[in-house]
């Protein structure tokens, strides 16, 4: 299978996906750019970039499989899946966050989402309008319940 590239996809560094790159950047708010970023076009420090972005990949640009199809990649769906790990202590396992880049997931892109981590096991956070929602095993449900109760304290 051939090797996936950004190209002229920069919606990681558009501000859509809270990760540790975002914060890591100095990041703002949800879809607030990096200061680095040239929309539809890449990084203007990319050879000397951070080490936090040169680690980040979406789970689309990581697919050298290509289970998750050409049309799912981020500036063409306007999603980014990431995978992050979830539970505590020994039992860490992960799971997919599917961030929104600034309108509501289609129906298509989230029935896709759906049914193949149904199929694959693969425990997923999605949004619609904005608001989390979670499927998967109870144990990443309880997971989640307990994360959202400390981020609204």
């Amino acid at each position: 299978m051939n090797h996936r590239e950004c190209g002229e996809c920069t919606r990681c560094c558009e501000g859509w996906e809270l990760t540790d790159v975002a914060e890591h950047i100095g990041f703002v708010g949800v879809g607030l750019p990096c200061r680095f970023v040239d929309q539809g076009k890449g990084c203007t420090i990319y050879e000397d970039r951070p080490t936090v972005c040169r680690h980040y990949k979406c789970e689309w640009l990581k697919d050298d499989m290509h289970n998750i199809p050409d049309w799912l990649k981020p500036n063409e769906s306007n999603i980014i899946i990431t995978e992050k790990p979830w539970g505590e202590g020994r039992n860490i396992d992960f799971y997919w966050s599917a961030s929104e880049c600034g309108e509501t997931i289609r129906g298509d892109v989230l029935h896709w989402l759906i049914v193949h981590c149904e199929e694959e096991g693969i425990c997923l956070e999605y949004m619609v309008a904005g608001e989390k929602h979670y499927r998967g095993v109870n144990e990443f449900h309880q997971w989640a319940d307990t994360r959202i109760k400390v981020k609204n304290v």
